[in-house]
C-alpha cells in the first residue's frame, strides 16, 4: 500500500515502476548512428512522460515530480531525486515514430495508408502535434477578398505561377511537413530576387498547419550551434 500523510511510503525503485507502468514514464532515445540511425543508449536520454490529454511524451521532470507526490504527499526532495534516479535506471527507452506510417494530427493519429484515425496510444511515441484536425470530409474552402477570392488549390498553383513541377513541389513540401518522421534528407530554400510572389504566404500557411509548437523561427547562424 502507498501511503502519504501518515508517513509510510513505498520504496523509490516501488514508485519509480508504478510511474512506469501507469503513468508511462520513458527515456527518450536521443541519439542515432550515422549509418543507419539505429538508436545508441546515452547517458544524456531525457525521462518523458506522457500527457494523456495531448497525445503526447513530455520532457518535464516537474510533471513526474507532480506524479511521485500523488503517491507520497509528503516526499522530500531527497526522495523525488531517489525516484527520478531509479527511473532513469529502470524506465524502457523508445525512439519517436518513424515509420512514416503515421501522422500526430490534433485529434487523434492518423495511419496515412489507410487514412483512418486511431485514438491517442502511448504505444505510438510523439512529441509534438500538428495544430490541425483530421477531417475526410473537408474540401478546398474558398475564401472571398477584394480581389475576387481564392481557394488553397489555385493558391499552390498561383504561387507555382502556374508551373507543374514547381506546382508539384510545393505540395510535396506541404505533405514533408506534415510528415515530419519520414526523412528526406532534404532542405528547403524558397528563393526569388523579386518580392511579393507568394513566398511569405507559402511560408504563413506551413506555419498554420503544424501549430506554434512545431515550428522554429532562427537564423542560418543559429541553428549552426
Amino acid at each position: 500500500r502507498m501511503m502519504t500523510d501518515s508517513g509510510a511510503r513505498g520504496s523509490a525503485s516501488q514508485v519509480a515502476q508504478l510511474l512506469i507502468a501507469l503513468h508511462h514514464v520513458v527515456r527518450l532515445f536521443s541519439s542515432f548512428t550515422e549509418e543507419n540511425e539505429t538508436p545508441v543508449a546515452s547517458d544524456e536520454d531525457p525521462l518523458v512522460i506522457w500527457d494523456r490529454g495531448r497525445g503526447v511524451y513530455v520532457n518535464s521532470e516537474d510533471r513526474i515530480a507532480a506524479s511521485i507526490l500523488a503517491y507520497n504527499s509528503g516526499a522530500n526532495p531527497q526522495y523525488v531525486k531517489e525516484v527520478l534516479g531509479a527511473l532513469r535506471a529502470v524506465a524502457p527507452r523508445v525512439r519517436v515514430e518513424a515509420s512514416g506510417r503515421w501522422a500526430a494530427v490534433a485529434n487523434g493519429d492518423l495511419r496515412l495508408d489507410t487514412l483512418e484515425l486511431h485514438p491517442f496510444d502511448p504505444e505510438r511515441v510523439f512529441t509534438a502535434r500538428f495544430a490541425s484536425e483530421w477531417d475526410p470530409a473537408a474540401e478546398n474552402p474558398r475564401f472571398e477578398d477584394e480581389f475576387g477570392g481564392w481557394d488553397v488549390d489555385s493558391g499552390i498553383r498561383e504561387i507555382a505561377n502556374g508551373d507543374e513541377g514547381t506546382e508539384r513541389l510545393l505540395w510535396e513540401v506541404l505533405a514533408a511537413t506534415v510528415n515530419p518522421q519520414t526523412r528526406t534528407n532534404k532542405i528547403v530554400g524558397l528563393y526569388s530576387p523579386y518580392g511579393n510572389n507568394g513566398k511569405s504566404t507559402l511560408i504563413a500557411k506551413l506555419r498554420s498547419l503544424v501549430g506554434d509548437a512545431s515550428q522554429l523561427s532562427a537564423s542560418i547562424g543559429e541553428l549552426a550551434k
